[in-house]
């Protein structure tokens, strides 16, 4: 009798457990399908930081949901960047890039359905312009 007990009490727990993480998923699918994907090109300006060294380009791929944008690009030194932001309901977006858990560029512009433009400045005197294209 003990054991037919415990083994209902574990199913009863594993259908709650197993309800629980599918609420999760589905919860977590509704969240990602609401974020849009673009290709981002970064494009320098200025030639040389204050420092001497080249600046350079930029490439990645950003999501967009209505009011956050994320993502990673990738420099031409192959140096791996995270982008973090905001985007407000006209599309403006803000966002920093960190390398190394520092914030070392800021970025800002406007994505709105199919494209996004804007500009970006970084720590060491860089600034330029970026295009992005929905994927």
């Amino acid at each position: 009798m003990k054991k037919r007990i415990f083994s209902s009490l574990f199913l009863l727990a594993s259908a709650g457990f197993s309800a629980g993480c599918a609420e999760q998923f589905v919860a977590k699918k509704a969240e990602s399908s609401d974020r849009l994907q673009y290709m981002v090109r970064a494009i320098p300006q200025t030639l040389l930081d204050r420092s001497g060294n080249a600046c350079a380009s930029a490439d990645g791929v950003v999501w967009v949901s209505t009011t956050k944008v994320g993502g990673e690009v990738k420099d031409a030194y192959g140096r791996r960047y995270a982008l973090s932001g905001k985007r407000d309901t006209n599309g403006q977006v803000s966002a920093g890039l960190a390398y190394s858990h520092q914030n070392v560029a800021n970025w800002s512009g406007n994505i709105y359905d199919e494209q996004g433009s804007g500009s970006w400045q970084d720590q060491f005197g860089c600034e330029g312009n970026w295009q992005a294209t929905r994927l």
